[in-house]
């Protein structure tokens, strides 16, 4: 029964003062536009769903829509079953609605786009949604959205029984608990404690001490709540007998009454009571031992007749919403027999009408029907529900549940059936996938002849369970395939090697990784077979994450020389990427050009299904182009990688990609652009518990911050790569060292240069940062020059622009060459030769925006502007200006917008000047001059803002070059005149 059905006869409510209250409350903040979420726990049978109808009740008399979902027992192979059952009907009508009232309905026209309205439209028919990854997140906030338009005016959602929901409504609550909607709705989730999903206890735990969860925990009745809901009819000693049995439950303590009243009328008319009777033939299951509560309803049942009993098991066994057509089928029963049973289970209340058909009276009445029907007849039962579903056409999801429920009755194509399911299943519930699966390694015949199939289904049960989050599970389970799978042929072991590698390296388990693909490397099964390509295609890439590119050479040469000879141009594509990849890495940038250009050729003739396999070349040849400065074929890669995984199901390599595209908007603009790219990323490496992929995602999303500056970006985007560098294991070098970069440049930005030369050559190896990755040294250099300036160093930025000179040389990249300019102005800049300093920061902006380079080339406009200005130059200040703030926009910069204002204040005449003299100052800067202003001393300012004191004193230098002031008086003045606002 649904959570929100208010039908007659529904028993009365009693006891539960204390909790709707918290629900009224709930309602009232409705009104104010205020939502929550409630969670409803307790035990079976204490009054959950009662609750969830007395909440209905009170909403609609209200004025607020209500809309609720059941999860059941039988259902969790469908896909976003209960949010189906919730939302369905009302997006239908919706959909059916004329443009205008439809927009009047939603709140935007048809949800929004084609894409959304497949996704949805398939979630409420229910099928599972199309495509993964990102895709999958994209239909969350579809969902999100769609609630916040219909939450107008208020909104009930009541998702009852969730402990039984199916892995796909899971995840969407999950993301609905982390993620409220913005408005007024109020969603309750009701379930049973100790069976509810670990994932939404672990949400509700975090709302609940974040004060956004609201947790209802029902208990049992007293004994005089408990007598008020037994009432007065009947014998006083049974009534008494039940209160006392039933121990608070208002279930248990209705069925007792119930059981007891039956017994009564039976006595009464002289014939035996029902408990007696010996139960039908279709519910004479040996083996189950019922629970007290299962006892209670399956007393109900021994009344029934043969073709009663035989109707209800098969109802139990043919789904949650069945027609008289279905059971037909099932029973084998003549149509007018199955009328006639379905007639009297209603009569009897066993069985009620719902929406296309009739439903059992509650889930727990299905479970003991099913669980007490015969065993034997129940897997034929199955079958011939497979055989009707089939000739209907029904989804692959509903067949698979039906051959998984009759094992005991193989029959030709239940493998396929179970195959095609889990495979359509794995990108959108990829648990599902998995039991269908471990159903169908079941059905393979033990011996030689089907070990290749066991093993192909073993790899993909493998994958199913890492793309469900569970890779901890998948790497025992591919350890123990390498235990069984033969070493001939050689294909299939290699392949599982391969693969397991990769499990390895995605839980940053690098040692073992690399153990395992040097072994097979040196065995004589790697040259026997053509997987040997992605074998030691696997290697380079663990020995490049591992810091240790240059021994992977050799064999992935050799690998690429024998993809070359025919093995297969996808594998050839693969390793050819992977190459340039290692080489880029490495600084050799004309080794990794040449590769890169062989990868280009193969992988733009290969169609999308030929790379669906291989979607990590993609992903490869992507950052090679990025370090390359090729970022316009780097996004056109990364985008069709992003496009085939929506239908792979590859979780593994979606996040690379999404921070491909992410890292060329921190280039090109716009920075939001990588907010909510690293925001998909970061959902997915979550949820596949990579902390490689979090730390990276958290890592690029606070440099993001950083460069779009604003009120406290900076000081987030600190505590961001902080908890960026917390995520990634030490045994990750390069994921490490990378972080480190990203929260180097947010110390730098946040007004702590100490702490980002810190940073930076803790990860580099030292001063001139040996172990920095070759091929971005030169940017690195490029900032310690600016926090070396910033600190006082001026002989330390000297050098390490030279340092940067020399590496942009050698590598002859123009993103480089940019960085080593700019390292070189601000060194000059540091020596007090401003007006030198503008003419190189003129020379990188113009260096950086030939390459597209949009963010540094606004920068460095902005920079020197700054240093136009200091040298006098106030006509080139504003004209550089005037360019860094047209780039800052189309970026999305805030640090450029106000830098460059900042000196067109500076720079225009004296009465606009004299407005806001203090707009020239950083937000960290306003910070310090105000606390000085005070007098404050240098090391106290350092102590309130978590600072060194030599950092504090540069920027009071600064404050006072930029103000026009030789002292903290003449600050103190200064702000006195224009105090701050």
């Amino acid at each position: 029964m649904s959570a929100t059905d208010s039908g007659p006869g529904r028993p009365r409510l009693v006891g539960r003062s204390g909790e709707l209250h918290v629900l009224q409350q709930a309602l009232a903040g409705l009104a104010t536009g205020r939502g929550m979420t409630i969670e409803v726990t307790g035990d079976p049978g204490i009054g959950k769903t009662r609750l969830l109808l007395e909440l209905g009740g009170l909403a609609r008399a209200a004025g607020v829509a209500v809309l609720g979902g059941s999860a059941a027992e039988f259902e969790r192979d469908r896909p976003f079953h209960v949010f189906a059952d919730a939302l369905a009907d009302r997006y239908r009508r919706a959909r059916r609605e004329p443009a205008g009232a439809r927009e009047a309905v939603t709140g935007r026209e048809a949800v929004t786009g084609r894409e959304e309205q497949a996704w949805l439209g398939a979630v409420f028919a229910g099928r599972a949604a199309p495509g993964s990854g990102a895709e999958r997140f994209r239909l969350f906030e579809a969902v999100r959205d769609l609630l916040a338009d219909w939450s107008d005016g208020g909104l009930v959602l009541a998702l009852d029984d969730m402990h039984w929901a199916d892995p796909g409504t899971i995840e969407l609550a999950d993301y609905l608990i982390r993620h409220p909607v913005p408005g007024p709705l109020l969603l309750v989730i009701a379930q049973r404690g100790r069976q509810g999903p670990a994932r939404l206890a672990g949400s509700v735990a975090r709302g609940t001490e974040l004060g956004t969860v609201t947790r209802v925990a029902l208990g049992p009745l007293s004994p005089a709540e408990s007598a008020e809901l037994a009432g007065n009819d009947g014998d006083a000693a049974a009534r008494d007998a039940a209160c006392a049995d039933s121990g608070g439950n208002p279930l248990y303590l209705l069925a007792a009454l119930a059981t007891a009243a039956l017994a009564e009328g039976a006595a009464a008319e002289g014939t035996p009571p029902a408990t007696g009777k010996p139960a039908p033939r279709a519910l004479a299951g040996p083996g189950w031992a019922p629970t007290r509560l299962e006892a209670v309803l399956l007393a109900e049942l021994t009344g029934l007749s043969e073709q009663e009993a035989l109707a209800a098991a098969a109802a139990a066994v043919a789904g949650e919403h069945v027609s008289i057509d279905v059971l037909t089928a099932v029973t084998g029963l003549p149509r007018a027999a199955v009328t006639a049973a379905v007639s009297a289970l209603t009569s009897r209340d066993i069985m009620r009408p719902a929406a296309g058909g009739f439903e059992f009276r509650h889930p727990v009445l299905r479970r003991v029907v099913y669980q007490g029907s015969d065993p034997a007849w129940r897997s034929g039962a199955h079958r011939r529900a497979l055989a009707d579903l089939a000739a209907r056409s029904a989804p692959p999801a509903e067949l698979a549940h039906h051959v998984a429920a009759s094992l005991g009755e193989a029959a030709p194509g239940d493998v396929e059936v179970l195959l095609g399911a889990a495979r359509s299943a794995l990108s959108s519930t990829p648990a599902t996938a998995a039991d269908w699966l471990r159903a169908c390694l079941q059905l393979l015949p033990a011996g030689v002849p089907a070990v290749q199939q066991r093993v192909e289904v073993l790899l993909l049960l493998t994958r199913a369970l890492g793309v469900a989050g569970r890779l901890a599970e998948s790497r025992e389970m591919l350890h123990e395939i390498l235990r069984v799978v033969p070493v001939r042929p050689p294909g299939p072991r290699v392949a599982a090697v391969t693969f397991c590698a990769m499990v390895e390296r995605l839980l940053a388990r690098y040692p073992e990784a690399r153990a395992l693909l040097s072994a097979e490397l040196s065995s004589p099964r790697a040259a026997a077979t053509h997987e040997s390509v992605s074998l030691a295609v696997e290697y380079a890439t663990v020995a490049l994450l591992s810091g240790d590119f240059p021994a992977a050479r050799a064999p992935l040469a050799a690998a690429t020389a024998r993809a070359r000879r025919g093995a297969s141009r996808v594998r050839e594509a693969h390793a050819e990427a992977a190459g340039a990849f290692g080489e880029a890495h490495e600084g050799a940038m004309a080794d990794s050009a040449q590769a890169a250009d062989r990868a280009v050729a193969l992988v733009d003739a290969l169609p999308d299904g030929d790379l669906a396999d291989a979607l990590e070349t993609l992903s490869v040849l992507g950052w090679a182009e990025l370090f390359l400065d090729r970022y316009a074929d780097a996004g056109r890669h990364f985008a069709r990688g992003v496009a085939i995984s929506r239908t792979s199901g590859q979780y593994h390599v979606l996040p690379h990609l999404l921070l491909g595209q992410g890292h060329i908007a921190t280039i090109t603009g716009p920075l939001g652009e990588t907010v909510r790219l690293t925001q998909d990323a970061e959902e997915i490496a979550r949820h596949i518990d990579s902390g490689d992929v979090l730390g990276l995602a958290l890592g690029l999303r606070a440099y993001a911050l950083a460069w779009t500056g604003g009120e406290g970006a900076a000081t987030r985007a600190v505590d961001l790569a902080q908890q960026a560098a917390a995520c990634v294991p030490p045994a990750s070098v390069w994921w490490t060292r990378t972080v480190a970069i990203f929260r180097s440049f947010a110390l730098l930005l946040s007004g702590d240069p100490a702490g980002c030369i810190a940073a930076a050559t803790t990860a580099g190896g030292g001063v001139m940062l040996p172990l920095t990755q070759p091929s971005i040294r030169c940017g690195v250099l490029d900032m310690l020059s600016a926090a070396a300036v910033l600190a006082g160093d001026a002989a330390q930025a000297r050098e390490w622009s030279g340092f940067a000179g020399a590496e942009a040389r050698r590598l002859g990249l123009g993103r480089q060459r940019a960085h080593a300019a700019r390292a070189r102005a601000t060194a000059l800049l540091g020596a007090g030769r401003a007006a030198e300093a503008v003419t190189a920061y003129r020379s990188a902006a113009a260096t950086f925006g030939e390459v597209g380079d949009r963010v540094a080339q606004g920068w460095s406009l902005a920079l020197g502007a700054d240093c136009a200005l200091t040298a006098g130059r106030d006509e080139a200040a504003l004209a550089m200006a005037g360019e860094a703030r047209t780039l800052g926009q189309l970026a999305g910069s805030v640090l450029v917008l106000t830098t460059a204002d900042g000196v067109r204040q500076r720079a225009a005449p004296g009465p606009a000047r004299a407005a806001d003299p203090l707009a020239v100052l950083t937000a960290r800067e306003r910070e310090i001059a105000g606390r000085a202003a005070t007098g404050r001393t240098s090391r106290e300012i350092a102590a309130d803002l978590h600072l060194s004191a030599r950092t504090v004193e540069t920027h009071l230098s600064r404050i006072y070059h930029k103000l026009g002031l030789s002292s903290r008086a003449a600050l103190a003045s200064r702000l006195a005149g224009h105090p701050r606002s």
